[in-house]
């Protein structure tokens, strides 16, 4: 019996309480990630990569001590002064209060893995591919416009996409694919996919969506294939005229050259504006030159009212935060999900 009240009280020991800012509270135990913890306790923290790359789990830590279990890869050294972490990487080592909230909005929506069919291959560009995929009519995903999916190929072959839609009626799923020269994925859907094909998807995951707090105006910034999770919300705020809700809905879309704009199908609404920014464009193009955040912060919006949703680059989410936060906007209106690429592609 003295042996089994010394494993209790062990166990108990590694068990170590975890406050956030709104007082809801979860144990975290010894080894096991704080986002992976408050997850297990039915606690949605933001969240994105996982694995340290992209900085959507970046909090700040009010008190309590850390154990680091992964390299914090997004982490910059201004962080670091300001004693924040990403709770992906670390487990905690001391009871902690943390700089955070539960995003309530996201209860519901736990991940689960589904098979699928490739439904449809369109190409959008010359480089840029739709996929449409079909789950069994009894499996319909569940999620919020913005979040993404794992795409699983084989047991090596695995990669995350934004969701290019909102919830269709009949259940279909859309995923817009960067084909990268060399990528593996890249190289399945050239020359080895075909519809009818059996995949599977893992998801809903990440928390890049419409948040519960979004002010009158919102900004939104994308690169690329980043404009696919920014349709799927504006698409969300279609739904029983969701959109009159705020006063403006700003959306700069950035891409290097002409060529690589594709149409991206967004809804048109009296309150929405669509700008097409090229970095690199021709002598041709009549639009804006530059970066979407240099453009967007010469429009001169008012950010005390704003809320942004950035999806892009790493370089785009880094340099916008950086320039937004310094032009006054606060932290927590600045949401993002930054594509990070896996070495593979």
């Amino acid at each position: 019996m003295k042996k089994y009240q010394n494993n209790i009280l062990g166990y108990l020991n590694t068990m170590i309480e975890v406050t956030l800012s709104n007082d809801t509270k979860f144990n975290c135990e010894d080894g096991v990630s704080i986002l992976s913890a408050a997850a297990g306790a039915q606690v949605v923290l933001p969240y994105s990569c996982r694995t340290g790359q992209c900085g959507a789990c970046l909090v700040k830590v009010l008190s309590g001590e850390t154990e680091v279990l992964i390299d914090e890869i997004y982490v910059q050294e201004n962080d670091v002064e300001e004693g924040c972490i990403l709770t992906c990487c670390r487990s905690a080592a001391s009871n902690l209060v943390l700089d955070a909230i539960s995003l309530n909005e996201f209860n519901g929506y736990e991940p689960r893995t589904l098979p699928a069919r490739i439904d449809q291959l369109a190409w959008l560009s010359d480089d840029c591919l739709s996929v449409i995929l079909r789950t069994p009519p009894t499996s319909a995903l569940n999620y919020l416009p913005g979040q993404y999916v794992d795409l699983i190929v084989s047991e090596r072959l695995r990669r995350s996409y934004s969701l290019a839609s909102k919830r269709r009626e009949d259940g279909k799923l859309e995923l817009q694919i960067k084909i990268v020269a060399g990528g593996e994925m890249s190289e399945f859907f050239r020359t080895q996919a075909s519809v009818g094909q059996l995949v599977r998807i893992r998801g809903p995951l990440g928390t890049f969506a419409l948040r519960a707090n979004t002010k009158k105006n919102i900004i939104m910034l994308a690169t690329g294939t980043g404009i696919a999770p920014i349709k799927a919300i504006i698409e969300g705020l279609c739904v029983e005229d969701k959109f009159k809700q705020f006063d403006d809905i700003q959306v700069y879309w950035g891409n290097r050259y002409e060529q690589d704009l594709y149409e991206a199908q967004l809804p048109t609404l009296s309150n929405l504006t669509v700008t097409k920014v090229l970095s690199r464009g021709a002598k041709s193009w009549q639009g804006p030159l530059g970066y979407v955040q240099d453009v967007a912060l010469d429009d001169k919006l008012d950010l005390t009212t704003s809320t942004i949703y950035a999806c892009g680059s790493e370089d785009m989410i880094i340099g916008a935060k950086h320039k937004f936060l310094a032009a006054g906007m606060q932290a927590s209106d600045f949401h993002f999900d930054a594509f990070v690429s896996s070495g593979r592609e």
